[in-house]
């Protein structure tokens, strides 16, 4: 993982040209492995690192009277840092295995509907229905809108203390709604150290408002949505995919114009 300007150049008539069924690996077994940009989350007087990585195989590739059917297993490791050592001693790093199916349906969008999507910090768990655009609807500026369920627990002591002072009934998991767009960029290259891929397509899924469900008060799940939104609106994330490989690249932008990239390595 380093940090770099942007490394891909002018908007793709290559790309525009084809549908996402040519963007999703064509072999069964394919396995790649990413190392994601490190996060941080106040909880309490502590500020939590996490930085980890995601394992992501195709299993399986499906035909029905919708579309393609992509399955996944996806596996993420993470290490967890205290700022506050003493406050929250021998905290555990984090591990999730997730089976993952995207759709790809004819009229040219994919949809993934998630029953328990786990983020990399291992504390935001989303459930919902996640339709993304065509990429005739990318090329013309068309995004999608998506809602989706989100629950909230922390990881560390402090941070669970804390969230019993937050919610109804001093539960330890906060709930809510998350509302996100979709949107994407067409690119003729993508230069990375693992070569260059042409007519490449970025995906922007961008958290744009929360509501918590659970506060104590009107007040406390304002605030706490405002947190989010804050937090949330401090970096983008562009996931880059390539003709017949998938994803290959992450791109995290800061508001400080910095721009971290992880880039996939693969083995068939």
């Amino acid at each position: 993982m380093v940090t770099l300007a942007a490394t891909c150049t002018g908007s793709s008539a290559l790309a525009a040209s084809k549908s996402w069924i040519d963007y999703f690996p064509k072999d069964v077994g394919r396995s790649c492995r990413i190392e994601l940009p490190s996060h941080s989350m106040r909880q309490g007087s502590s500020v939590i690192t996490f930085s980890g990585g995601e394992q992501t195989k195709l299993l399986s590739i499906g035909r029905s009277s919708e579309g393609s059917l992509f399955t996944f297993r996806t596996t993420i490791h993470a290490k967890q840092a205290d700022s506050v050592p003493s406050d929250n001693p021998g905290i555990a790093p984090i591990s999730s295995t997730q089976i993952v199916e995207y759709l790809v349906l004819k009229d040219g969008q994919f949809e993934a509907p998630l029953e328990n999507q786990i983020d990399l910090q291992g504390e935001f768990v989303y459930r919902g229905h996640v339709v993304y655009p065509s990429i005739a609807s990318i090329a013309s500026g068309r995004s999608e809108a998506t809602h989706l369920s989100f629950s909230y627990a922390p990881s560390t002591p402090t941070g669970v203390a804390d969230m019993e002072a937050l919610t109804k009934g001093h539960g330890k998991i906060l709930e809510g709604v998350v509302d996100y767009r979709v949107s994407g960029l067409l690119r003729d290259s993508l230069h990375t150290p693992n070569g260059t891929f042409h007519g490449v397509v970025g995906l922007d899924v961008d958290p744009i408002g929360f509501t918590v469900r659970n506060a104590v008060n009107t007040s406390t799940a304002s605030a706490l949505a405002a947190d989010f939104e804050k937090s949330a609106s401090a970096e983008t994330t562009t996931i880059w995919y390539a003709p017949g490989l998938g994803s290959v690249s992450v791109w995290q932008r800061a508001t400080s114009g910095k721009t971290v990239v992880a880039d996939a390595h693969c083995t068939n």
